[in-house]
């Protein structure tokens, strides 16, 4: 069965209520949309909280909230391609080792729902950042 953008809206909806459970109020509070910017390791989502989407923190996280993950060997490519390529590259899979995996010498990387969703050219990424920061209830994708 092919993956839906619906499927990645459960899926990012999944890791963002895990998000507003797992991650501090320090980390929550520095997410702001204004900082963000998908294509930098630092101002995505992850980058946001913790300083580094590439850092143990930030796949300690992505290993407690996301229950599903995109191998992709350039990610911001999807800002260029779209859903097509989350559609592509999704795998399901859990990696024990994402903090190995995305740091270590792997020619693809894995990255969560969240991190692959935020760089959709219709994404509502506010939003999204809102919730998690419990600034509201309702999450809109």
């Amino acid at each position: 069965m092919d993956y839906t953008i619906e499927q990645l809206k459960n899926d990012v909806a999944y890791e963002a209520n895990n998000l507003r459970i797992q991650a501090t109020d320090t980390e929550k509070a520095r997410l702001n949309v204004e900082s963000l910017d998908p294509k930098l390791s630092f101002r995505c989502i992850y980058g946001l909280m913790t300083s580094d989407c590439y850092s143990e923190r930030a796949s300690e996280l992505i290993n407690a909230c996301a229950c599903r993950l995109v191998k992709d060997d350039y990610i911001t490519g999807i800002a260029n391609e779209g859903f097509e390529r989350i559609k592509r590259n999704i795998n399901g899979k859990h990696l024990d080792n994402l903090h190995e995996n995305r740091t270590g010498t792997n020619e693809t990387a894995h990255y969560s729902a969240i991190e692959a969703y935020i760089l959709l050219p219709d994404a509502n990424n506010e939003n999204l950042i809102n919730f998690i920061k419990g600034q509201t209830d309702t999450l809109n994708l």
